[in-house]
């Protein structure tokens, strides 16, 4: 069953961190029955089967961030002859503190994301048309130059001062700083363009997984409360069907 998953080609897709620079963690599972836990390309993983549906988990990256949202790589099969119903707001996640007490997270929708990184774009926008009107300003002052200088007379010397403009100068100053804000424009198109496809192709999202057919995607959860020096506890609960697949998660620093 579980070769169906193609499990190399799921973990494959997320090995790049959307976290960032941060300080990684290490990641375990805690099988329980119905589940094995495994590694594939030095990445931990587990595997849940229940009557309906096969789940696979695996951290999108090798650990997850100390600080901030965690994310977690999802496949799911349908082992049924019918449809099954997936959707990302039915994914329940609660940690335990080390008191005992249980804090809801959360499994941000692709809704949220999606406007997080226009948010971002707008404000990276913002910045190149900032730094594009400085390159413009300065291009604009290019050609202007002070001399000072001494003139000796029969009165005797004479401090002199002045401007001057030099067209040529003013015209390669201008060239360069429009190729610059051209070239950071172009970048800050592309970045956001790149981003945005990253999540419409690797966030998983609700689906309708047909008979006998596998789908995957990143989950992205809220970040977890950080206690000095304990583990992080929590549960990540799966509904696929009528199945429920709870995924006991430890995370902690790595010795």
């Amino acid at each position: 069953m579980i070769s169906k998953l193609r499990i190399t080609v799921v973990l494959a897709v997320g090995t790049v961190l959307i976290a960032g620079c941060n300080t990684v963690e290490t990641v375990t599972f805690s099988p329980s029955a119905h589940q094995s836990a495994i590694v594939r390309d030095g990445i931990p993983a587990i595997v849940s089967q229940q009557k309906q549906s096969i789940v696979l988990v695996s951290p999108s990256g090798r650990g997850e961030p100390a600080n901030g949202r965690v994310a977690f790589t999802v496949a799911i099969d349908n082992l049924t002859n019918s449809p099954l119903n997936v959707a990302v707001s039915d994914i329940q996640i609660a940690q335990t503190l080390s008191d005992g007490t249980e804090v809801a997270l959360r499994a941000i929708p692709y809704d949220q994301l999606v406007t997080e990184e226009k948010q971002k774009e707008v404000a990276m926008a913002l910045l190149t048309g900032l730094a594009a009107g400085a390159n413009a300003y300065s291009a604009a002052r290019a050609g202007y130059g002070n001399v000072n200088g001494i003139v000796y007379t029969p009165h005797g010397a004479a401090h002199y001062s002045g401007t001057y403009y030099s067209p040529t100068a003013a015209a390669v100053a201008q060239a360069n700083a429009n190729f610059q804000n051209e070239a950071m424009i172009q970048n800050t198109i592309a970045t956001g363009q790149k981003n945005m496809t990253l999540l419409d192709r690797m966030i998983l999202k609700d689906n309708t997984v047909m008979p006998h057919e596998w789908i995957g995607g990143r989950v992205i959860i809220s970040a977890p409360i950080s206690e000095p020096g304990k583990i992080k506890s929590y549960n990540i609960r799966i509904k696929v069907g009528n199945d429920w697949h709870s995924i006991d998660v430890s995370q902690h620093r790595r010795s």
